[in-house]
Parts: C-alpha cells; structure tokens; sequence
C-alpha cells in the first residue's frame, strides 16, 4: 500500500496529491480509532486501498506528447537565448517539416510544436521580467517554420494527392519563415 501511495503522489496532479493527504489523515484516524484490533487494522487498510484506486496519476505519456514537451522547451530555450543575446536582431529558430513516418512531418504536428515552443518562451521571457505582449511578439518572431516541399512531396508515395499537400501547406502557412 505504501508503495502504491508513493507512485499515486509522485505523479499525481496537485489536486491528487490533496486528496491524498486527506486520505493519509483518515486513514491515520481509522487506526487510531481501532487501537490494535486486527479487523480494525484490516478494514482501514482496505479503504485506503479503495480510495487508493480512485487516484490515476498519468504515470506514462505518449511518445508525441513527450517529443512535443522537450523539443518545445529546448526549441524556446535556444530562442530565448538569442534573443537575450541579439535582441530585434536575433536569428530565427526554424523548425523544419521532416520526411514522411519521422516526427512533426506533418503540419499539424509541425503547428502544434511551434505554437508550444512559443509559449514556453514566452513563459521563460515572463518568468524572467518580460512583459508578455512583448514576449509574444518576440516568439512569433523568432520561432516558427522551414517549409520543406520537398519533403512534403515525398507524401505522395504514402497516398497523398496534389490537394492533400495544398491542405499541409495552408495550415503551416502563417507559421513559415522560411521555404527550402
């Protein structure tokens, strides 16, 4: 059980972990209660179990999700970095589409991470005294897209038609800084 208890704080949300203390409370209650009566023992430890069971941490994390949180914090890091370096003139960080069946290949995936690199940066550049209006511009300025069509051509061998490709570039298209 107390293993259990561990791995359910460790990963829990906050909202888990208070109401895991209130049932650490009640179950310290519920022995007290009881003294050293061994059926009393046993009927808290089984509520604890039960209530135990209610509480599902997310433990595990998809494989996109987890790509899409450390790349975006590296990605605003690098991007934060320059731009406390360079200022109006730092270099943009861009972020090109990969070939087909590799990661962010395509733009809905590409979009997603941009957009997470953006607000880490500007949660770093707030965190560090910048004003968040000033932030934002700053991360769309310097965070955004290589739009490689010839990878994004190379999606024709897995089924995509000329219409398919028109759809992937209107949705990176305001996140371009630039096309290879």
């Amino acid at each position: 059980m107390a293993s259990i208890f561990s791995k359910a704080y460790e990963f829990g949300t906050d909202n888990q972990k208070k109401e895991l203390k209130k049932y650490t409370q009640e179950f310290e209650n519920n022995l007290n209660k009881g003294g050293v009566d061994i059926r009393s023992q046993a009927n808290s430890i089984q509520i604890m179990l039960g209530r135990l069971k209610k509480v599902n941490p997310n433990m595990l994390q998809s494989m996109e999700d987890f790509s899409v949180d450390k790349a975006s914090k590296t990605f605003a890091n690098v991007a934060l970095h320059s731009y406390n370096k360079y200022g109006e003139d730092a270099p943009v960080v861009s972020i090109e589409n990969l070939y087909p069946e590799m990661g962010f290949s395509q733009a809905k995936d590409l979009k997603n991470l941009i957009v997470k690199s953006r607000e880490e940066f500007v949660q770093q550049a707030t965190d560090k005294g910048m004003s968040e209006s000033k932030a934002k511009a700053a991360a769309e300025k310097v965070i955004g897209a290589t739009f490689d069509v010839g990878h994004l051509n190379i999606n024709k061998k897995f089924g995509f038609t000329d219409k398919d490709l028109a759809k992937e570039a209107k949705e990176i298209a305001k996140y371009v800084k630039h096309v290879h």
